[in-house]
């Protein structure tokens, strides 16, 4: 099954097995269930799931497959006459990010819909600096630009290409 994340606690399950399939029902690791061929949970919480999907087939066979899960949350602090942006949004090849105000230069990481690190750009001053997301495969990340080790702006953005 593929796994694509919306909002950052909500994701969607979605069955692409290829047996003549009866019905599917997800169990999501946190209690909750659902069946059908996709489905929208929403976790309550961050942290760890173990979300499994269970194929029920027309001769009654059934088989069941696990994927992890994680999300975390991400607390921001407030910005005074900063402004950050990053985009276009979805970015296809190369974005870019825009810095005016910031007294200091600043640290971007990029991570995937599991948290993990996959791009790090440092020491960037005011004005526009481009960077490739060629090595990124399409989907949903988040990123957190940081000055002095504290994150001073998260947001999400997609590659599309």
């Amino acid at each position: 099954f593929k796994i694509s994340q919306g909002t950052p606690n909500e994701f969607k399950f979605i069955d692409v097995s290829s047996a003549d399939i009866h019905k599917s029902y997800w169990s999501f690791g946190d209690g909750n269930t659902g069946s059908g061929g996709i489905v929208v949970h929403s976790y309550a919480k961050p942290g760890k799931y173990q979300a499994s999907l269970t194929i029920a087939t027309f001769d009654e066979k059934g088989n069941t497959i696990c994927k992890d899960i994680s999300y975390q949350t991400v607390f921001v602090d407030e910005m005074n006459d900063e402004i950050i942006a990053l985009y276009p949004n979805p970015i296809n090849y190369e974005g870019k990010i825009s810095l005016k105000n910031v007294e200091k230069d600043v640290d971007l990481t990029i991570y995937n819909h599991e948290g993990v690190p996959v791009k790090k750009i440092r020491n960037i001053s005011n004005g526009i600096t481009n960077f490739s997301v060629e090595e990124l495969q399409n989907g949903f990340y988040f990123y957190h630009i940081i000055s002095d080790g504290k994150i001073i702006k998260t947001d999400r953005f997609s590659v599309s290409k």
